[in-house]
């Protein structure tokens, strides 16, 4: 019966961690132009000095006006300090700037803030083509 119990339990656990979802970020356009962001499944299209939530993937494809330009985040993520502070979520920020680099911001009332703080180690991202 204890063998039981502990497969059940163990069962239970690996269900429950392969559900998590992956963290969640703001993105924020402030390139001047509309982009759109390629996923594997849809295009979203984010018009300049909007915001659009994503699930974080490291590699990141944005498109616009014929344009593809490939970045990657390598791992750790910005760092506590860049996260959505009273929210368990764990959602944290980016921006793409005219200067076709994206940065790591804070976020202040649900959104991306205003201004671009120091930035963590690996950022800002530069495109890889």
């Amino acid at each position: 019966m204890k063998h039981i119990c502990a497969i059940s339990l163990l069962a239970t656990l690996l269900f429950a961690s392969s559900c998590s979802e992956p963290p969640r970020f703001l993105f924020l356009n402030r390139s001047g132009r509309d982009i759109v962001v390629e996923l594997p499944q849809k295009k979203i299209p984010i018009a300049d000095g909007q915001f659009v939530e994503l699930y974080f993937d490291p590699s990141m494809v944005l498109s616009s006006a014929g344009e593809h330009h490939e970045y990657h985040c390598r791992y750790p993520l910005p760092v506590a300090d860049y996260m959505e502070s009273g929210r368990p979520s764990g959602r944290f920020a980016f921006s793409l700037e005219s200067d076709g680099k994206i940065y790591a911001r804070k976020i202040a009332g649900g959104r991306p803030t205003n201004t671009i703080p120091a930035q963590p180690a690996g950022f800002p991202l530069a495109m890889l083509n």
